[in-house]
């Protein structure tokens, strides 16, 4: 993740801190996993990562974490939002399963929610054991969990586990 995204989305912290108040926005906003993929040994899963809620979104950061023994980081892919590149991302630590992310509209106006959108997917190889189950999940280390609506700070901001689970070969 470059030092000029964050920076921006610093700058836009302090801009909704000092000319929007103490505001704080009581929408329910929903960032989503796959509740169940499944794949073998050695295979790849795509898992998408999304995000709903009834407002207009203008910036967010968190981080995905997975076990690094059971899921193997190797790309990433499609994206429902504007301005989403390797800007984006902080993938150092991707080894040790952390997967950093950073958006932000830098014109402000933000991108409406209120129908599922994906902001990004991430492609994993398989190396937990067959009739096991590897999970990701949303996290606030190492980057914390923040997000902005047109109006304010989002402060309920959920999301769920998504669980991999490993095939025996036969299965499929």
């Amino acid at each position: 993740m470059n030092r000029t995204a964050l920076f921006v989305f610093f700058l836009l912290v302090a801009f909704f801190g000092l000319f929007g108040g103490q505001q704080h926005l009581q929408a329910q906003v929903n960032i989503l996993l796959p509740a169940q993929t499944e794949g073998e040994q050695c295979s790849f899963v795509d898992i998408p990562v999304s995000i709903i809620g009834p407002l207009t979104l203008v910036g967010i950061q968190f981080t995905v974490k997975w076990d690094p023994s059971e899921l193997e980081f190797l790309g990433l892919g499609r994206s429902d939002f504007p301005d989403i590149d390797g800007n984006s991302f902080g993938t150092r630590r991707t080894d040790e399963g952390f997967l950093t992310f950073l958006w932000y509209d830098p014109y402000l106006n933000g991108v409406d929610i209120s129908t599922e959108k994906t902001f990004f997917t991430i492609r994993l190889k398989i190396h937990a054991k067959p009739q096991s189950k590897a999970s990701l999940r949303i996290s606030d280390y190492p980057t914390p969990i923040v997000g902005y609506g047109t109006t304010g700070q989002i402060n309920n901001i959920t999301s769920n586990t998504a669980n991999v689970r490993v095939l025996e070969e036969a299965e499929h």
